[in-house]
């Protein structure tokens, strides 16, 4: 008889408490049964494998939790489970940084479009930044969940991101530049103010120029967005440099 299938006749309980000792993440792709027997297993189950496979606790426990957080299995009922068995948030000494995955935010779509499948992130982040002594990083990846949200522009998700303390200059300002092409001045403004208060609530000039500067007004004007231009020149203050004015003047 053929190992998998000799594998498909022991109990469910016993193919768990292989697929823990084996650590193999193609063993569910063995054959449909296994499939789904894995599928359907329970989030206590599927977070003892994540634990196992990133091994804790030899790994302190915000390199365990970045990497749980990067599995597509992984969702809020996995990451609770998760929790309880690190006795996460019980005897917490000081608070665990983490980094967002980007699977999170890679097929977002906008806040008026269908998320396929739950794709919608934000109930699960509003779990994980709830956590007491958990505090994930809004920046990870150079700013990357911010740029897709406006990307999708997904409002609730932008704000809810900003609220968290998350910063349009990242990524050399990519969600301000998101933001013009879209020609959407009041997501622009928002970014920029939002950028300043978090930048130190100070209203110096090099604060206040550090998203509004000559790449984002010549942005601007490429892209035909007369009044992003104008907030950049009238309230920002800043003055176009005379090569992109001959060249856009040139086309």
């Amino acid at each position: 008889m053929p190992v998998v299938s000799r594998l498909e006749s022991l109990p469910v309980e016993l193919l768990h408490d292989i697929h823990l000792l084996a650590l193999n993440h193609a063993l569910p792709c063995s054959s449909k049964h296994l499939y789904q027997v894995f599928k359907w297993a329970t989030p206590t189950c599927i977070a003892q494998y994540i634990v196992f496979r990133t091994n804790y606790p030899k790994e302190d426990e915000s390199y365990t939790i970045t990497k749980a957080l990067r599995y597509p299995v992984c969702n809020q009922n996995v990451i609770e489970a998760l929790f309880r068995l690190l006795s996460f948030g019980k005897v917490q000494q000081q608070t665990v940084k983490c980094k967002l995955p980007k699977r999170l935010f890679r097929n977002l779509k906008s806040e008026s479009g269908v998320q396929q499948d739950n794709g919608d992130p934000l109930p699960f982040l509003r779990c994980l930044y709830a956590t007491p002594g958990l505090s994930p990083d809004p920046n990870s990846h150079q700013g990357y969940a911010l740029s897709r949200a406006v990307h999708a522009r997904h409002g609730p998700l932008i704000q809810f991101l900003l609220d968290q303390g998350a910063s349009p200059s990242c990524g050399y300002g990519l969600s301000v530049m998101f933001a013009i092409k879209q020609k959407d001045l009041c997501l622009v403004r928002m970014l920029i103010e939002a950028e300043e208060k978090s930048s130190g609530k100070g209203t110096g000039k090099n604060k206040e120029r550090r998203l509004s500067n000559n790449t984002m007004l010549t942005l601007a004007l490429r892209c035909d967005a007369r009044d992003i231009a104008e907030y950049f020149t009238r309230e920002r203050g800043i003055v176009p440099e005379l090569k992109p004015l001959l060249e856009i003047g040139g086309r």
